[in-house]
């Protein structure tokens, strides 16, 4: 659906809630690292979103309800994987949550809009054991480059393994 057979990485695809996109990561780019793409099912085209440079990798796009955003995860180097939103055009990526700097070792993963798109959902290893995460999105500033604690909140804590949350249509978060 999205590329020819090749050797490349295509991988965590989603489908626009109007079910004329797909996006996707890819290691089909210069550098191979994974970006996040997106193809129009209407026209063929493909466009490369985040075009990061090498030693980034993003993956696990998912579309907010409305299709007017995107929320993914980074990785730079060796760091943590933390949650981005960026417009659905790949405008505007916004840092979101997440440990960031080398040795933190917390993977902030597979993150989901909820119904209203005001907050994600993802899964984390932040506390030891991979639980369910929300974050509020309410007014999240362009410039935003840290974690913001007040808008955090743990929503599950149980000693196995806790991952990859949706948001089905009533806004119940199934993981």
């Amino acid at each position: 659906m999205v590329n020819n057979p090749n050797s490349k990485i295509d991988i965590t695809p989603s489908f626009s809630p109007d079910g004329t996109k797909v996006t996707w990561a890819s290691s089909d780019t210069a550098n191979g690292s994974l970006d996040i793409m997106v193809k129009d099912l209407t026209t063929g085209i493909i466009t490369n979103l985040t075009n990061t440079g090498n030693g980034t990798n993003e993956r696990w796009p998912n579309w907010s309800s409305d299709g007017t955003k995107i929320v993914y995860n980074k990785r730079i180097g060796k760091n943590n994987l933390d949650i981005w939103v960026m417009n659905a055009d790949g405008s505007s990526p916004r840092y979101v949550a997440g440990l960031q700097g080398a040795g933190k070792f917390a993977e902030d993963c597979c993150a989901s809009f909820t119904t209203d798109n005001s907050s994600v959902v993802f899964a984390s290893n932040r506390a030891g054991n991979f639980n369910i995460y929300r974050y509020n999105l309410a007014n999240l500033p362009a410039t935003q480059m840290t974690e913001v604690a007040a808008r955090l909140k743990q929503l599950t804590s149980r000693p196995l393994y806790e991952g990859t949350p949706a948001v089905e249509a009533t806004g119940t978060v199934v993981y």
